[in-house]
């Protein structure tokens, strides 16, 4: 081998290591965004989109199966996706179980309804059963999609905003498709500051509890109550469907839950003195609650503290 052959094998080799994941034999996410940024250079009037697929719960096939078998994962799922785009198509491994492509729609005037088609088209496909060593493995893949110019300007953005979207996808049970990128970005930025502002409602004096009489079919008479938290927040009520679900990616929802459950011991109980009436208490636990250390101990202390019998109180999970 002379030293122009020696010198071009290591051109082509250092060419590779750039572009290239080493893994997969894919683009790497580096070379996928020189890509689009050349493309929006060339085409800056051009609209076109990028669906990024993930693997749900990839960590548990790592652990299960081993790293060999994992990374064997990785390269069936580009392969699958690979098959469907033509040779020239810029596929690229962009993180560790995320694989990104850009699509352009036949019909501009079709383009959300192509996208979502080929998005659903391309996770079908990645769906199919592997045959990784022995094992046949059938994989839940979440995707989120942007769309240049609406999405974002540059590429950047672009991948920003798909990385929300697939995290929506995921958040929401996974094994499916978020289209909505700029509206997944609002959402996260809502979300992110309904947690920052939770976190502070209890000093606020922002959460309210609401009380919803249980009534006896036999003879009307109220038996008890089922408490439900309530928010007021920046002149609006936020939804505890909204709500409670940040506070449990956080300590809050402890503090918040043992809050509820103390002020309405001392209600029903203050109830039960002014009437000389037995009322039970029924309150919904959050399951991640269950996870907090002596928490049972903790529900029975603030109970025995107000002085209302345990036989009267209904936690439901």
């Amino acid at each position: 081998m002379n030293d122009h052959t020696e010198i071009r094998a290591r051109e082509a080799k250092m060419r590779f290591l750039a572009e290239q994941d080493t893994v997969t034999g894919l683009y790497n996410r580096h070379y996928f965004i020189t890509q689009g940024e050349k493309r929006i250079a060339q085409h800056p009037n051009s609209s076109f989109s990028i669906i990024l697929i993930g693997i749900d719960n990839f960590r548990s096939i790592n652990d299960a199966l081993g790293h060999h078998d994992g990374d064997q994962v990785l390269v069936e799922i580009g392969r699958a996706l690979a098959a469907l785009l033509p040779a020239s198509a810029v596929l690229a491994r962009v993180d560790g179980d995320e694989f990104a492509f850009y699509w352009t729609p036949k019909d501009e005037q079709n383009h959300e309804e192509e996208l979502r088609a080929f998005a659903e088209h391309a996770l079908a496909s990645a769906r199919q059963p592997l045959h990784v060593n022995s094992y046949q493995i059938t994989l839940k893949l979440s995707a989120g999609t942007s769309t240049y110019p609406n999405d974002g300007d540059n590429i950047e953005d672009l991948i920003k905003t798909n990385d929300i979207a697939l995290s929506m996808a995921k958040s929401e049970g996974g094994d499916r498709l978020y289209m909505r990128g700029a509206q997944a970005q609002n959402l996260a930025r809502r979300r992110f500051m309904l947690q920052q502002a939770l976190d502070k409602a209890l000093g606020k004096r922002e959460l309210r509890l609401s009380y919803q009489p249980q009534v006896s079919l036999a003879n009307g008479q109220i038996t008890g109550f089922e408490v439900l938290m309530r928010w007021r927040h920046g002149g609006e009520w936020v939804s505890p469907a909204e709500f409670i679900p940040l506070a449990e990616e956080t300590d809050t929802i402890v503090r918040i839950t043992e809050w509820a459950f103390t002020e309405a011991c001392n209600r029903i109980r203050e109830w039960q003195r002014q009437t000389e009436e037995t009322f039970n208490l029924s309150l919904n636990l959050p399951p991640r609650l269950l996870l907090t250390d002596k928490i049972d101990e903790r529900l029975v202390n603030i109970a025995k503290k107000a002085g209302l019998p345990l036989s009267s109180i209904t936690l439901e999970i």
